[in-house]
């Protein structure tokens, strides 16, 4: 049984990981390492940045949402 502090916790974590994925996926792009225009599935960059695909796919939506990325 966990408490809300640990379930709390556990959160910021997975919130930890998107943000960092977040950068990685945007540092890429600014190095030019994924170009403009360029398709890369879920899984091509979940195996890249050794995230899950879930983790990367939230990244992706946040990237989307500030429209550096477009999800297709």
């Amino acid at each position: 049984m966990s408490t809300d502090r640990e379930s709390q916790n556990e959160s910021d974590g997975a919130k930890h990981v998107v943000d960092r994925i977040e950068a990685s996926i945007l540092n890429a792009i600014s190095a030019g390492n994924l170009p403009p225009g360029a398709k890369l599935g879920e899984g091509e960059l979940a195996k890249l940045f050794d995230a899950s695909r879930t983790t990367v796919r939230q990244a992706l939506q946040r990237l989307a949402y500030l429209g550096v990325v477009r999800l297709e």
